[in-house]
This record gives structure tokens, sequence and C-alpha cells, in this order.
């Protein structure tokens, strides 16, 4: 797993998350992801590099996403990769995130399901 941060001002940091977002990585996002979070008000995680995400990886999306929430700071994820759109859709948390990308998706789904 490569992460790749940039800091787009005092308050703003992008987050690239490239290669496997699994349990055999997921130390090394957390460390990262603590890190930053814990100095910007606004979080970017861009998902579009992420090869492959199993449960750990969707565990650690949900702690920040809950932590963003509980301390008033900004959790924007941006970019999904399709193993991340799958595993979101799968597990029925899109709409938990509030990712418009993935709302359209669902939505698009269902809407294909009714004409069914």
């Amino acid at each position: 797993m490569q992460i790749e941060v940039d800091k787009l001002n005092a308050d703003q940091t992008k987050m690239c998350l490239i290669g496997e977002m699994t349990i055999f990585h997921i130390n090394d996002i957390k460390e990262s992801l603590v890190k930053q979070f814990n100095e910007a008000n606004e979080l970017l995680i861009d998902l579009s590099g992420v090869s492959e995400i199993d449960t750990a990886g969707l565990q650690v999306l949900i702690l920040f996403k809950n932590e963003a929430s509980k301390k008033k700071k900004k959790l924007v994820l941006a970019e999904h990769s399709q193993p991340v759109v799958d595993l979101l859709e799968i597990s029925h948390l899109n709409q938990f995130f509030g990712d418009p990308v993935l709302l359209l998706s669902a939505q698009t789904a269902e809407k294909s399901e009714k004409k069914l």
C-alpha cells in the first residue's frame, strides 16, 4: 500500500491510497490516517488507486467517518475504485458515507431493478 499525502492548506489534506486496503496493510493505513486526521479539519481520501479492499479496510473507513462526525471534522471519500464501490454496495453502506457518486449508482441500480 502506497499512501500519498498532499497538504492543500492548513486545514485541508488530501490522501491518495494506492494498492490493497486489506488486513495485511491496515496498520500502516490507520497510522497515516490518524496522523493526517489529527492535523487537518478536512480530510479528502482519494480511493481511485485502491485495487482491493476487505472488511478491515471498510472498518477503518467507518471508524474515521464516525470520528469525523464526533470531532466536527469533514471526511470526504472521493474517486472510488470499482472494488470500493462493490464492497460498499454489497455491505449496504454506500448511503452511510453519503457519497453522491455511490448514491447515484444505487439509484441507477434501483431503477434498473424496477424495469425488470
